[in-house]
């Protein structure tokens, strides 16, 4: 496989499940990394004088492994992202993820899960037990996604080289 091509599919794959979001805010929804990234944002009132601020930091993410595999007659991918993070200054009840149009099919952790869901824009975890502050946890997600935006699919049938 081109080396570029999965440099870029990690990438892709990364944005849509790195990152731990809070919930939207009252001005409308809002789709914001806990780390800081820049994610989209859309508010009912877009005042350019309003400030925003970054939400809190839940947890600390230590390590993102991806795992991808593209199916390009499909144009679609198979992937596997493990997290380890750790929760910041209170117990991590409820972990939830950043995942727009992501098929789901696996949630595992080295923590036991009470439930796991899937929304048009997250997947929430919820463990049976709060991990405690600067407790190493992992979560290993299972999930295909056909991706609209931002991954290409260019194959030999569309007129481009192998």
């Amino acid at each position: 496989m081109n080396r570029n091509f999965a440099t870029l599919s990690a990438f892709a794959a990364a944005l849509f499940l790195a990152c731990p979001t809070l919930p939207a805010n009252e001005a409308g929804q809002t789709f914001t990394c806990a780390h800081g990234h820049l994610h989209h944002r859309f508010l009912a009132n877009p005042d350019p004088l309003q400030r925003n601020f970054a939400p809190d930091r839940l947890v600390d993410t230590l390590n993102l492994k991806l795992d991808v595999t593209p199916d390009f007659q499909r144009r679609s991918l198979a992937a596997t992202a493990t997290i380890d993070f750790a929760p910041i200054a209170k117990p991590l009840r409820e972990l939830s993820l950043d995942a727009v149009d992501l098929d789901v099919s696996k949630v595992e952790s080295d923590h036991e899960i009470q439930a796991w869901q899937t929304t048009l824009d997250k997947i929430v975890v919820t463990f049976r037990k709060p991990i405690p502050p600067n407790r190493k946890a992992r979560v290993k997600i299972a999930y295909t996604a056909e991706p609209k935006h931002g991954l290409y699919f260019r194959t030999e049938a569309m007129g481009y080289p192998k």
